[in-house]
């Protein structure tokens, strides 16, 4: 779990290398990529996580906004080590 902007974030990392992220759409969460992060992880970092309101992720009905998906996704890569550049 990671805090972002009035939200906690949950998210989940597998294997190691470039990361390689997996973002659920409406309705969905981590769990969506069950079958896809076994294929990668042996090449990539995998990172699944539930977007704000989704899932294991929570934050006030209010502040489900999509205009803060991309600051809640570099807190995620920010807290799991990953870096930019």
């Amino acid at each position: 779990m990671v805090k972002s902007d009035g939200a906690e974030l949950y998210y989940e990392a597998y294997g190691s290398g470039a990361a390689l992220v997996f973002a659920h759409g409406g309705g969905g969460n981590a769990a969506s990529w069950y079958q896809q992060v076994p294929h990668f992880l042996s090449r990539y970092r995998v990172i699944t996580f539930d977007h704000r309101g989704f899932g294991r992720s929570y934050c006030e009905p209010s502040e489900v906004v999509s205009t803060r998906f991309a600051a809640d996704l570099l807190a995620i890569l920010d807290d799991a080590g990953v870096t930019r550049g």
